[in-house]
């Protein structure tokens, strides 16, 4: 007895020394606690029944590190070794789990894939690699093709060459080739098609027999059946497309609603968003054309360009809002931030420059260049050319305005055209203007018609008149002399009742220097606009037209040479070729006045002779 107490002391000790325990060795490591050596015995770790991976049972509690062998198939656990985290079971990796067999000729096949699903087999091809649960479990005579997944690549047969990465990804192959399928249910439908890339969860979902398809993104192509060629990059990008082909999508539902559309180009947030047949357009911008539907051969360029196009097609929109509210407007061309804003049903128009016919409605054939050209426009059809040309004008129709806010502040007026910068500025409803050059009719009320003005700062003052060059003019000549109509066939009551030495003897010629400072005063034009010459002014020789005006008036005669002002803002002005008229009257009068003298003289010379005569004979 004493001696098995010294020998369990000695054991004792040892162990307490030496801290490690070591059975079926004397040498345990000095890095273990305890080693177990054997050449013919296992460990038998304890053998229970779990319930669940969450209930400790049949333990008291969960501690962690515990080990044990699960014995039961029940709730979420199966047999096998499972360790304690402290909270819950964790079953240790069975490799046999993830086996990969290696089979047929060059076939990489885990044991739940494969036909029957058991590892054994796919078909007689070659070079596959097959992962997952039913993964290429139909596979005939289809070589090199790549399975992850559950259900990947499910039914293909004699398809090669395909990639299906993710549940149920190209599920439905049969004989498509050269695809690429990543994510959950990616060309899920694809049963012939061939060359088609699919990256992100449901893209390319019901493809069928369509080819040549690049889509990127969740729901990318999503419903596409039997399209070609197709590129679909973002969230639901071309989501919706069924056969169209030749599209290209880049951003979140950008021709999200496009059914057989085909040859469009969307890049941008919602750009082309309900398009569904309309073809060859291009949407570039968040809500470029968002809403059309079947508008054909469409460039929208910028945010919400076009954004409310629905049918109208053949249109060129290019800036931020560009023809934004156009619906079913035709062969119009925007370019500019909010050029053709509100034009809804306009065609044939141009408007190149921000907010250039910005309020356009429903009218045809406007051309608007130029910063805020024609931007007050609603029904109006006009051309307008310079920064803010024509820029009030509203219904008024047929004006041609060229140059920096020509024609700015027409409203109703019609039929006028002004060219230079400024020309018919102050015009409002006159119509039937002419204005050229720089400033050209400029002062004149806005309500004149008829009237013409020619030449820098060239200004008129009434209805149905012609103006040509500003104070500064000395001189306007040409070849030939002017030509006035007056053809005999269309005049009528004629009357020889014109006064000839009673007028022309009343008139008063002078000479005079003409106060062109205190013209263009009168003319409100302003002084930084007046051009001042450095020539001495010139002695001119005339009428005064007043004087000419009551000289006819004595004689009771209605003088058309004198244009005379029907209010005191404008001017008086003669028409030196009509004096010609009564100067021939007075030179005729003169001229009977001498024939009858000469008759009278020549009568007193005859009596003259006789006299002499019989003087003589005296």
């Amino acid at each position: 007895m004493k001696t098995k107490y010294i020998l369990l002391a000695v054991l004792f000790s040892t162990l307490v020394s030496q801290a490690q325990v070591g059975i079926g060795t004397n040498t345990p490591s000095p890095s273990s606690i305890l080693e177990i050596a054997s050449d013919d015995k296992g460990i038998l770790i304890p053998r229970v029944e779990l319930r669940n991976t969450t209930s400790s049972f049949p333990l008291s509690s969960h501690i962690t590190s515990m080990m044990v062998f699960n014995t039961a198939t029940t709730s979420d656990v199966i047999p096998g070794f499972y360790y304690s985290l402290g909270s819950k079971w964790v079953r240790l990796n069975n490799f046999d789990d993830v086996d990969i067999r290696f089979v047929g000729n060059n076939n990489h096949v885990s044991k739940d894939a494969g036909i029957g699903s058991n590892g054994t087999s796919v078909g007689s091809s070659a070079f596959n690699v097959a992962i997952g649960q039913n993964s290429m479990s139909s596979n005939v005579s289809g070589n090199s093709n790549v399975a992850l997944g559950l259900n990947a690549l499910t039914n293909n047969t004699t398809g090669h060459s395909n990639m299906a990465l993710g549940e149920n990804a190209m599920f439905s192959n049969i004989n498509g080739v050269n695809n690429v399928s990543l994510g959950p249910n990616s060309l899920y439908g694809n049963i012939s098609g061939g060359g088609n890339v699919a990256l992100g969860v449901n893209s390319m979902l019901s493809n069928v027999d369509g080819s040549q398809n690049v889509a990127l993104g969740p729901n990318a192509l999503q419903s596409n059946t039997a399209g070609n060629s197709n590129i679909a990059i973002g969230d639901s990008a071309l989501n919706s497309n069924d056969n169209g082909s030749s599209n290209v999508a880049i951003g979140e539902k950008s021709l999200f609603s496009n059914q057989n559309g085909s040859n469009n180009i969307s890049v941008g947030l919602n750009s082309l968003y309900s398009n569904t047949s309309g073809r060859n357009n291009i949407g570039m911008g968040v809500s470029s054309l968002t809403s059309n539907i079947n508008g054909t051969d469409n460039i929208a360029l910028g945010t919400q360009a076009m954004s409310a196009n629905t049918s109208g097609s053949h249109n060129v929109a290019i800036g931020v809002s560009a023809m934004e509210n156009n619906s079913n407007g035709l062969d119009n061309i925007a370019i500019g931030k909010d050029a053709l804003l509100n034009s809804n049903g306009g065609a044939g128009n141009v408007a190149i420059g921000v907010r250039a016919l910005q309020n356009n409605q429903n009218t045809n054939f406007n051309v608007a260049i130029g910063y805020e050209a024609l931007t007050s426009n609603t029904i109006g059809s006009n051309i307008a050319i310079g920064t803010r040309a024509l820029q009030n004008n509203t219904v008024a129709n047929n004006n041609v305005a060229t140059g920096r806010e020509a024609l700015k502040n027409n409203i109703v007026g019609e039929n006028n055209t002004a060219i230079g910068e400024g020309a018919l500025s102050n015009n409002t409803s006159g119509n039937n203007n002419t204005a050229f050059g720089a400033l050209a009719f400029t002062t004149a009320p806005g309500s004149i018609n008829n009237s013409m003005a020619l030449g820098y700062n060239a200004q008129v003052t009434k209805s149905n008149q012609i103006w040509l060059g500003d104070t500064n003019v000395t001189e306007i000549g040409g070849n030939v002399d002017w030509t006035a109509l007056s053809d005999g066939r269309f005049k009528t009551n004629v009357k020889e009742n014109v006064p000839g030495l009673d007028f022309i003897l009343k008139l008063r010629p002078v000479t005079y220097y003409f106060d062109k400072d205190k013209l263009d005063a009168f003319r409100n034009i302003p002084a930084k606009i007046r051009t001042k010459s450095n020539e001495q002014p010139k002695l001119e020789t005339g009428f005064i037209a007043q004087e000419v005006e009551k000289a006819a008036n004595e004689v009771g005669y209605d003088f058309s040479g004198v244009a005379s002002p029907s209010n005191e803002n404008q001017l008086y002005s003669l028409r030196y070729g009509t004096f010609v008229v009564p100067l021939v009257k007075a030179v005729q009068e003169q001229q009977a006045v001498i024939e009858t003298n000469n008759k009278i003289l020549e009568d007193l010379l005859k009596r003259v002779e006789k006299l002499e005569q019989k003087a003589g004979q005296n």
